[in-house]
Parts: structure tokens; C-alpha cells; sequence
């Protein structure tokens, strides 16, 4: 299985590749687009102002045969090529987009996972020391044990207060979690990756 650290830098990595990929594709398109300093029409400022301007000009030559309600619809008759489910639709000369929320948890799926988690964390305990008060009033009855459990606990990772480690504890825990190295320069991966 592969660490955090092989993770984060597989997707650096892959997102620099991404971007090179995009660039590329951009730099084509604007290549096939051309500059709006080279078009026709009286606005150059943006796309579709200038194809605002060429529909009003080619309404006005047919001298309104083709009227804007007829142009409307062949819009309204690209809505077939819209790939079929992706929640995307035209109308007019708008454009919606709607997202299925259906696949995420419910209440009562979380709570049957929580119900899950606690079982697994009982794993059959006797009930007598199915708690944690239990467990510690037990603990607390027997100091040799509770001598030996605070000396190992003292010797792990703290996670609700803070804690001074050494560089060399820091790596350890990281690595003993599956972060790895979290000194890990990303940056540098990602530049690489991208060509910068």
C-alpha cells in the first residue's frame, strides 16, 4: 500500500501533467480561434458579443426571415447532442446544469456505521469492562498495571493536547501512519511535472 507521502507525490505529479495537457489544449484552441483583434464585426472586445453582432447582422440581411425565435430553436434542437444523463440542459440561450445528490450517506447509514464502529470496539468484551470506565476503574484497582500502561501511553502520540517530539519522533509518527516524509517539498514535484 503507498504511503501518503508516495500520494501526494503521484498527484503532484499528475496534476502538473494536467496542466501541461490543458496549456497544450488551450494554446491549440486559441490557435484554431485566432484573435478577437481579427474579426469582423464592430465589437472585437469578446466572443460572444461578436456573435451577437454577426446574429443581428445576418437577421437583418434576411431581412428578418430568420428571425431570433427561429434562431432560438435550432439552439433549443442542440440540446439532443448534450451528452444523455450528464444533468446538463439548454433552454433558449441558457445553459443548466443539475447535480444527483442521491448517492450521499443518510442519517441512518451513518448511524449504522457508528453502531458498527462501537461494536468492533467492544469486540466481545465481558461486560464487565465493555466501558471505558470499566476499563479504568479495573486499572485503577491494580497500580502495577496502571504504572506500566501509563509508561507505554506516555511513549505514543497525543492527539488532544499538544506535545513537544523530536525530529526524528515527528518522521517515526508520520511514518508508523502512512504519511511518510511530511517535509516533502510539493512545489518543487509539482514544477517539475508541470515544465515550469
Amino acid at each position: 500500500m503507498a504511503t501518503l507521502n508516495e500520494n501526494l507525490k503521484s498527484f503532484a505529479a499528475a496534476l502538473g501533467n494536467d496542466y501541461k495537457a490543458l496549456k497544450s489544449s488551450i494554446s491549440a484552441t486559441d490557435n484554431k480561434i485566432g484573435t478577437l483583434a481579427g474579426l469582423e464585426t464592430t465589437n472585437k472586445g469578446d466572443i460572444v458579443t461578436a456573435m451577437n453582432e454577426l446574429k443581428e447582422s445576418i437577421v437583418d440581411v434576411q431581412g428578418k426571415a430568420i428571425t431570433e425565435e427561429a434562431v432560438d430553436v435550432k439552439l433549443s434542437a442542440k440540446q439532443d447532442k448534450l451528452t444523455p444523463g450528464s444533468g446538463i440542459t439548454l433552454t433558449g440561450n441558457t445553459i443548466s446544469a443539475s447535480v444527483d445528490l442521491s448517492a450521499l450517506a443518510t442519517i441512518a447509514s451513518v448511524d449504522d456505521k457508528i453502531k458498527v464502529a462501537v461494536s468492533k470496539l467492544i469486540d466481545g468484551a465481558d461486560a464487565t469492562l465493555d466501558t471505558f470506565k470499566e476499563v479504568q476503574d479495573m486499572i485503577r484497582s491494580d497500580q502495577t498495571v496502571a504504572s506500566a500502561l501509563a509508561k507505554t501511553v506516555g511513549n505514543k502520540v497525543d492527539y488532544a493536547n499538544a506535545q513537544t517530539l523530536t525530529t526524528a519522533q515527528k518522521l517515526q509518527a508520520c511514518t508508523n501512519i502512512g504519511i511518510g516524509d511530511p517535509s516533502i517539498d510539493l512545489v518543487a514535484i509539482y514544477n517539475t511535472a508541470k515544465g515550469a
